[in-house]
């Protein structure tokens, strides 16, 4: 954790480590902090990448209660998930799950009362369930039509059809977004447009995306794999469809 107080031992690697005492320190003044600075009308997210003990997390979730989170993101991991009723039965801040399981039937279990909203983008190149984000109180509720397509990423082909399986469902949440380089908006005609922080598809038949492949064998794939604390191909925000 950069600016991290944690002292590591002698001979161990160069690198930024983790401390999570550090995080259950940190985490609760930055969204104190945040809140003060953006009032009410806007809202908060948190991603802990299930780095805590189980212990820990419900002691994060109860810390960052006042703040009023819109969801609590991958608090715990896939094995811990028996913990989740944990904290729902300590507070009420609300939870996001359901990105890391694979298949998604591991997450019924805990969609019956503890998950707030039910998370299934694909990303970091992983295979996953692909309805995009979704929210509802179980998951009988959330619609799964991810064999329309089988572009399993935040490319802007998976983009497309994640827009259109959100704006399908009465109970869908809010949909991860990667802004595109003017060369893949050429690359890609018929994206769907962000105008005020929503996503707008166009009426065009099946996802409205047409592909140039000229240009695209201008910009050949690499095997690349971009770092976390670098600048990311592609800057990836929240938007409402």
């Amino acid at each position: 954790m950069e600016g991290s107080s944690a002292r590591t031992p002698i001979g161990a690697p160069k690198g930024t480590y983790f401390d999570p005492r550090e995080k259950l320190r940190r985490a609760p003044e930055l969204f104190q902090a945040v809140r003060e600075a953006l009032g009410e009308q806007v809202e908060l997210l948190h991603d802990v990448h299930e780095r805590l003990a189980p212990i820990d997390a419900v002691w994060l979730a109860k810390a960052l209660e006042p703040y009023r989170l819109f969801f609590l993101e991958d608090l715990l991991a896939p094995e811990d998930g028996e913990w989740f009723a944990t904290v729902r039965r300590q507070c009420a801040t609300p939870l996001a799950m359901g990105e890391l399981f694979r298949p998604s039937a591991r997450i019924r279990p805990a969609g019956g009362g503890p998950a707030d909203r039910l998370r299934a983008l694909p990303h970091h190149g992983h295979r996953r369930d692909h309805p995009g984000h979704q929210t509802g109180p179980s998951v009988r509720g959330v619609r799964r039509p991810h064999r329309l397509a089988r572009a399993r990423d935040v490319s802007p082909i998976g983009m497309a059809a994640n827009v259109h399986l959100d704006v399908a469902m009465h109970n869908f949440g809010v949909q991860e977004w990667a802004f595109r380089k003017p060369h893949e908006l050429e690359m890609f005609p018929g994206m769907p447009e962000v105008r005020d922080g929503y996503v707008y598809p166009n009426d065009r038949p099946g996802f409205g995306l047409e592909f140039d492949e000229k240009l695209a064998a201008r910009f050949p794939v690499t095997d690349e794999n971009p770092e976390w604390s670098g600048e990311p191909p592609a800057r990836r925000h929240h938007l409402a469809p």
